[in-house]
């Protein structure tokens, strides 16, 4: 086999940019438990905006990461 230089991905990508079809991306951290192998995580990359159903997503997980209330006993002690 053969594979592409580059980011195996670029053919596929929306995204690409130059460097994917010249170099493979190493990993960047995207969280303590995620990592991404992308040149549009490098800092030196240019700003995207995402898709809009991926904006919808990333607005629903945050939503649910926020702390909740706590909630009430309704069972008065005496």
């Amino acid at each position: 086999l053969e594979p592409p230089v580059g980011d195996a991905f670029a053919a596929r990508s929306d995204y690409a940019m130059k460097i994917d079809t010249e170099k493979e991306p190493p990993f960047f951290k995207v969280s303590d438990t995620h990592y991404a192998a992308t040149w549009l995580l490098h800092p030196d990359a240019p700003k995207v905006t995402p898709p809009a159903e991926i904006v919808r997503r990333q607005q629903k997980f945050a939503a649910m990461q926020k702390p909740q209330a706590p909630i009430s006993n309704p069972v008065a002690k005496e």
